[in-house]
């Protein structure tokens, strides 16, 4: 898709540099900023010039001169300049909703791979040049620092600015991740053992506006434990992908699972089995998908991949 450039011909700098930062923070991926006029090439202009005095505080937009409030929300803002680009491009984007894809994996059992296969489908991601996300959820997942680095327990910080509904969730969010420059993936450990309760709806919600509404990241996996509460079926819900991982073939507890999970509604759910060919575990562990590199696992990753990208 392509993106529609602004240009900004102002007098109130300092609005309006505040303003930039916050469109190419959370809508990056759909709008850009032109440095000179020359460089639109059908985007649109957006001016504080209505007299010289700028007396009215509004923003002129466009040749239609659309007229915006200045120093309302600058989501607000930028949500006039979406559906501008939607009427003229005949591209329906809806508001809030050009940022990244939520992937959830799971499991009906523990130990059966979701943390390992989730933090694969991540670096496997990266390794294509997608900006990539990895969020553990799950509290009683394993211990083991995948990422080259202490993993300290940065999920117990997030979720207490998800619950107080406190700033710009999708930069605080960005600002609370780790990055493991070597593999290019961010990520937010949850330490072992963890106090967080369940993920409760309301902070769910609040998770899911921001990383949907922001082009910080191209995905955001979740790595989402067997035992859901509310919180984590609401994520499922506005997922793009929901991965199941299965401990080999599938008996009561993993049908029941499936079940349960559409009785629930949610959809778009493919399952996918951490075994290889011969019924062996395909990998001893988190850690060793990385040293042992073995070609049958990421080959079944790479398949995952491209489902996540055709989702």
């Amino acid at each position: 898709m392509k993106k529609m450039n602004l240009y900004f011909d102002v007098r109130d700098t300092e609005y309006f540099e505040r303003l930039k930062k916050y469109i190419l923070l959370n809508n990056g991926n759909l709008l850009g900023i032109a440095k000179a006029r020359e460089e639109l090439n059908g985007g649109y202009l957006v001016s504080d010039y209505l007299n010289k005095r700028n007396t009215r505080n509004i923003i002129i937009f466009g040749e239609g001169k659309d007229e915006l409030s200045k120093y309302q929300k600058a989501s607000a803002i930028c949500n006039v300049f979406l559906d501008r680009y939607s009427e003229d491009s005949g591209e329906y984007i809806e508001a809030g909703k050009g940022g990244a894809r939520i992937i959830c994996v799971t499991s009906a059992l523990g130990g059966a791979g979701k943390s390992t296969a989730s933090k694969a489908i991540c670096c496997r991601l990266a390794e294509r040049g997608r900006k990539v996300l990895y969020v553990n959820l799950d509290s009683l997942s394993s211990g083991e620092t995948v990422f080259g680095q202490a993993e300290s327990n940065n999920c117990t910080r997030m979720r207490y600015f998800m619950r107080k509904h406190e700033g710009e969730m999708a930069a605080r969010i960005k600002s609370l991740a780790a990055r493991d420059e070597r593999r290019r993936v961010d990520y937010i450990s949850n330490g072992r053992p963890s106090m967080d309760g369940p993920i409760e709806e309301a902070e769910a919600e609040w998770f899911a506006s921001a990383v949907t509404g922001s082009s910080i990241y191209e995905y955001v996996v979740l790595d989402i434990p067997s035992c859901l509460s509310e919180g984590h079926i609401k994520l499922m819900k506005e997922a793009s992908l929901n991965i199941i991982i299965r401990r080999g073939e599938t008996g009561r507890r993993q049908r029941n699972f499936s079940e349960y999970l559409e009785s629930l509604a949610i959809k778009k759910v493919i399952e996918a089995s951490n075994f290889s060919e011969d019924g062996e575990y395909a990998i001893p562990s988190s850690e060793g998908i990385f040293e042992a590199y073995p070609r049958k696992y990421w080959i079944c990753i790479d398949l995952l991949c491209d489902l996540v990208e055709e989702a």
